[in-house]
């Protein structure tokens, strides 16, 4: 039997292609998501597979700066592992927030997320992400990215 083949992130442009880019989830956003910062769900640890210890340390200590990469913007946002909930979380405050709004990200919207590690760049690597809503181009509606792909018209109720 074939697999399906993973999302790409299709939209998102000019993030660097040197490194390993790996899928990570797909995920419907919720109020803590987006109150308190994103949180990596499903796998979330694949990202850390052949990151160095400098970089776990930084996480791990007082949360690591990374690069985002959306449809709609390229910026910072601080990663950081909440003991407490033995999960790794982008930190609202810490970026998050903008990259939320600038994106129209709400609740319920899907997303995909992908890590992009390149062990060549930097003492310990370099650690970003890239994140793009599902079935939506960035300043359209569900319903005009579906009307386009299929070539109908899509109005707005």
């Amino acid at each position: 039997m074939v697999g399906i083949p993973l999302p790409q992130p299709d939209r998102i442009l000019n993030y660097p292609q040197n490194g390993e880019l790996k899928y990570l989830f797909r995920k419907k956003l919720t109020i803590s998501d987006l109150a308190m910062g994103l949180i990596l769900t499903r796998m979330p640890t694949n990202f850390l597979i052949g990151v160095s210890r400098g970089v776990l340390d930084a996480i791990m200590k007082d949360g690591l700066m990374v690069r985002c990469y959306t449809p709609a913007i390229h910026h910072h946002v601080v990663l950081t592992f909440d003991g407490h909930e033995a999960s790794f979380r982008f930190q609202r405050s810490g970026g998050w927030d903008e990259i939320a709004e600038v994106n129209r990200f709400g609740i319920g919207h899907q997303i995909d997320c992908w890590s992009l590690y390149d062990a060549e760049d930097g003492p310990h690597g370099k650690l970003g992400f890239l994140v793009q809503r599902v079935g939506n181009r960035i300043g359209g509606s569900d319903e005009e990215f579906h009307a386009s792909a299929s070539g109908g018209t899509a109005t707005s109720s």
